[in-house]
C-alpha cells in the first residue's frame, strides 16, 4: 500500500529564558521512514532588527528569513520524536534582548523521491 510522504513539525518551547537554557525543543514527524533537515529562522524584519545575515539593498518589501540553527536527524520508521536544536552564542546573544521573538520551525523531509515541507511560526514569552 502507497502511504505519501506527510511531515510535521510542533514548537513545544514557550519561553525565551527556556530557548537560552536547553534550546529550541520540537515534535517531528514523517508518515514514513525519511531524512528530516530542520531549520530554525527569525523573520526577515526580526533579523534586519538585529543585524543577523547579510542584507542586499533592494526594493523588496518583505525581507526573507535568517536562518539561525540548523539540524538533521534520520527517522527509521514512522514516528514523531522530540528533538532539540541549540542556538549559537552569537544568536543568543542577539535574541537576549528582544522581547516575545518570533521564531520559524522550517523542515523539509526527504525519501526514495519523494519529499514534504512544512513551517510553524512562534512567539516566545
Amino acid at each position: 500500500m502507497y502511504v505519501p510522504l506527510r511531515a510535521t513539525v510542533k514548537i513545544l518551547t514557550k519561553h525565551l529564558h527556556e530557548l537560552f537554557k536547553r534550546g529550541l525543543e520540537l515534535k517531528v514527524g514523517c508518515t514514513q521512514a525519511c531524512r528530516v533537515k530542520i531549520k530554525v529562522e527569525l523573520p526577515g524584519k526580526l533579523a534586519k532588527q538585529l543585524h543577523i545575515g547579510g542584507y542586499i539593498a533592494a526594493r523588496r518589501r518583505k525581507s526573507p528569513p535568517v536562518v539561525i540553527a540548523i539540524a538533521t536527524l534520520e527517522l527509521k520508521f514512522p514516528e514523531d520524536r522530540t528533538i532539540t536544536v541549540k542556538l549559537d552564542k552569537q544568536a543568543r546573544k542577539r535574541l537576549a534582548g528582544i522581547h516575545r521573538p518570533e521564531l520559524i520551525a522550517a523542515l523539509r523531509a526527504s525519501n526514495a523521491g519523494q519529499s514534504a515541507s512544512v513551517s510553524r511560526s512562534t512567539t516566545l514569552r
